[in-house]
């Protein structure tokens, strides 16, 4: 999506295109108007990562849990031509990047084990408490991901009373629930968070 929204703006750039909103509606690249607008907001913090082939986190230090999970998913591959998931995620550690590279040895192990067909990981966070009221393009950041991972921080925003986040919370639920099947979502926090 970021790559065509590049080439999109690149193009505008050399007056290769005269963009109208025609355009940007065709191609469904509902992007294009949160970039070139002040007042609009996701309502959380989006980034999408590709993961790479090589593990570049294997000398890391992983809890035992975590390092047999790892192992289990390699030792089971998936014979079967169809992808699924069976379970989901919940990934904590003590800072938002060692969640990240955890995140990233899981995603690894999964794609070596043919669970997951796409190495497209976007990650959701700073979530604010209202974003079930807004149009946020959740579901189609989700839609576009088929095969991948969706992670999804679950810290709440700096300010913000966790009590607040309750219907978002049932938000959540509704998204995994529709879904679950199309692509693996990860749920995160940091312990750190959690001591202060």
């Amino acid at each position: 999506m970021y790559q065509a929204l590049d080439f999109l703006l690149e193009a505008r750039i050399r007056d290769f295109v005269n963009l109208t909103n025609r355009f940007v509606d065709t191609s469904n690249l509902w992007i294009y108007n949160y970039y070139n607008s002040e007042t609009k907001s996701f309502h959380f913090d989006f980034k999408e990562r590709i993961v790479p082939d090589k593990n570049i986190c294997k000398s890391a230090i992983y809890d035992q849990a975590f390092i047999d999970e790892l192992i289990n998913i390699e030792e089971h591959e998936n014979a079967s031509v169809f992808k699924g998931n069976m379970v989901h995620y919940v990934v904590c550690g003590h800072s938002i990047e060692a969640v990240k590279d955890m995140t990233e040895t899981l995603m690894q192990s999964l794609i070596r084990a043919k669970r997951i067909s796409s190495r497209r990981m976007e990650v959701i966070s700073e979530i604010e408490p209202d974003v079930y009221l807004v149009q946020n393009h959740l579901n189609d950041i989700i839609e576009g991901n088929y095969g991948g991972v969706v992670v999804l921080d679950l810290t709440e925003k700096f300010g913000c009373d966790p009590v607040d986040y309750t219907l978002t919370s049932k938000y959540i639920v509704n998204l995994l629930k529709e879904y679950r099947n199309k692509c693996l979502f990860v749920f995160t926090y940091s312990y750190n968070y959690l001591e202060v």
